[in-house]
């Protein structure tokens, strides 16, 4: 039975876990270096529990069961036999992840990172020095659900799937049937949605990281004026995000696009030609259902 190694015990990790196991009948070891997390779900299993994932979207309900092989800190047990490893747990823990696994490297390893930040790949060289160059790396600039996990180990919720993830890749990786085998498998994993597109030198891709263009421009939107005083309700991060929010996405994504066309006016041999805007990305990746929003505001 192939095994692939998940990094990371939050929402993410939730549903690719009983995506995988049901739609592919893999073999799923999670590493999770957070003890609350990790020990909850460890006595999920202990209890019997059967992870349950619900999407609904598009007025419809599906559900997907299935549970990990194991939960665990050990990296030696987790990395034994797996070939795959897919990274999908936030970046400031990234360092953390690739220094427990570097002992247990070996040759055609492949890292698919839903998602990925800029500086990953220096990441990897830090922690793992020359063995970086056994392994090839797969970069996506986004997770493929909005999702959120309600009861660690049990239950969790996909709330919107997106249509398409574009993913960032070497020309060198991509001649190579091993990495084609993993990126077919995981997409097996994720069903026919999101399709992964992978098209994408890895610069441009991690250079379009969404939420480094998104994430900054909504907080100070809301925040901005902020005169300090109290206010009644939390504001939702993305149903409450401000026309002024969405005006300083975009001058940020066109600040990327800019630094984008000046790297290749200074170096021609590096294409950049697949970024695109924010607005762009958003109607790739989401299509129709931009349509059925309360207000496009990009």
């Amino acid at each position: 039975m192939t095994k692939i190694l998940l990094c990371g015990d939050g929402n993410g990790a939730h549903v690719f876990t009983a995506l995988a196991t049901q739609n592919c009948g893999v073999q799923v070891n999670i590493l999770s270096l957070y003890e609350p997390v990790r020990t909850q779900w460890q006595n999920s299993l202990k209890q019997g529990a059967t992870l349950k994932v619900v999407r609904e979207e598009k007025d419809t309900e599906e559900s997907f069961e299935g549970n990990p092989v194991m939960v665990t800190d050990d990296a030696k047990a987790a990395a034994d036999g797996a070939k795959i490893l897919v990274f999908m747990n936030p970046a400031f823990t990234h360092d953390a992840y690739l220094n427990a696994l570097e002992p247990y490297v070996t040759e055609s390893m492949v890292i698919i990172a839903l998602p990925s930040q800029p500086g990953f790949d220096f990441a990897i060289r830090k922690a793992w020095g020359d063995k970086a160059s056994l392994v090839d790396v797969v970069v996506f600039d986004t997770l493929p659900w909005a999702c959120k996990m309600s009861e660690i180990g049990k239950n969790a919720r996909i709330y919107g799937t997106k249509d398409s993830m574009y993913g960032g890749i070497s020309a060198k990786s991509k001649a190579k049937p091993h990495v084609t085998a993993a990126l077919e498998l995981v997409q097996r994993c994720l069903g026919q949605t999101p399709e992964l597109r992978v098209t994408r030198p890895k610069l441009g891709a991690l250079m379009s990281t969404l939420g480094l263009q998104i994430h900054p421009g909504i907080m100070y939107g809301q925040w901005g004026k902020w005169d300090g005083k109290p206010i009644d309700e939390v504001p939702r991060f993305y149903y409450d995000a401000t026309v002024d929010g969405a005006t300083y996405c975009e001058r940020v994504s066109e600040e990327v696009l800019g630094l984008g066309k000046k790297i290749t006016e200074l170096f021609p041999d590096v294409d950049l030609s697949s970024m695109v805007s924010l607005k762009d990305w958003y109607l790739n990746t989401y299509g129709p259902e931009i349509g059925k929003s309360r207000e496009r505001r990009m």
